[in-house]
């Protein structure tokens, strides 16, 4: 049940121009960022070390990381786009109905519309796999941190979507949906900024650790962490769990 809901769900948004849309804008000012960094990294390069490795590392700080962190910042757009009608718009049309009176439960249904949603958040990122690939023709041959990067970058992308699916079934209107679950993440980004200007180290540490910022961070700089693994996945696991439960209310 699953996969056919999966299926469904990716059926309709490659049969829209929404799909192609969207992927077309992300690389456009994927592309423009990404240019803008070489080019920048590129005018400065006269003032790089000069020692072994100390041109990649440079590139990594001045080039990678940054390019990772806009890619981050416009998933925060892209998401709650991709979310906003998984629901809200069955509920709209009453299209919904069709599953409640099937055998299909409630755990099916979150879990084949947010599967579709990540793949294609999946598809969306796939139009930047290219500038790893211009990196290495470039000389940067250390490519470790662009696979954490994307690994993180997917992992966000899982935390964001799950976000967006329970704003999407919150409510019959598209728009609302979006807008609440770009409020939600925008909120933990923001938790992320306030504890910089707090100078108590344990809730520092702990509001740190609450939010997905600091975690995808780890990832960017290739430090790969258990404890991300498991933040991502409990997070993730938590908004498709209010999901569902927002699904059985009408049975309350």
């Amino acid at each position: 049940m699953i996969y056919l809901i999966f299926k469904k769900e990716l059926k309709s948004f490659f049969n829209s121009p929404l799909a192609y849309v969207l992927a077309g804008l992300f690389s456009l000012v994927m592309g423009w960022i990404f240019f803008n960094l070489l080019y920048s990294f590129v005018e400065n390069i006269q003032a790089l070390p000069k020692g072994p490795g100390g041109g990649e590392i440079q590139f990594v700080n001045h080039v990678v990381i940054k390019l990772f962190g806009n890619l981050n910042f416009l998933l925060l757009m892209i998401c709650p786009i991709l979310t906003m009608k998984l629901v809200a718009e069955e509920k709209k049309d009453q299209s919904i109905d069709v599953y409640f009176s099937s055998p299909i439960s409630e755990w099916q249904l979150v879990l084949g519309k947010f599967l579709a949603a990540w793949a294609m958040g999946a598809f969306i990122l796939s139009t930047t796999f290219v500038f790893p690939i211009i990196s290495y023709m470039a000389g940067v041959q250390d490519q470790s941190f662009s696979v954490a990067g994307y690994l993180g970058l997917l992992l966000n992308l899982a935390s964001y979507l799950s976000i967006g699916l329970f704003a999407s079934t919150l409510t019959k209107n598209q728009i609302i949906a979006a807008l609440l679950s770009f409020v939600i993440i925008l909120g933990f980004w923001l938790v992320s900024w306030i504890i910089q200007l707090s100078t108590n180290y344990f809730l520092v540490e702990i509001l740190r650790q609450a939010t997905m910022v600091s975690h995808y961070e780890s990832f960017v700089k290739g430090m790969l962490g258990t404890h991300s693994f498991v933040y991502y996945v409990t997070f993730t696991g938590f908004w498709l769990y209010c999901s569902k439960k927002t699904l059985e209310a009408r049975t309350w």
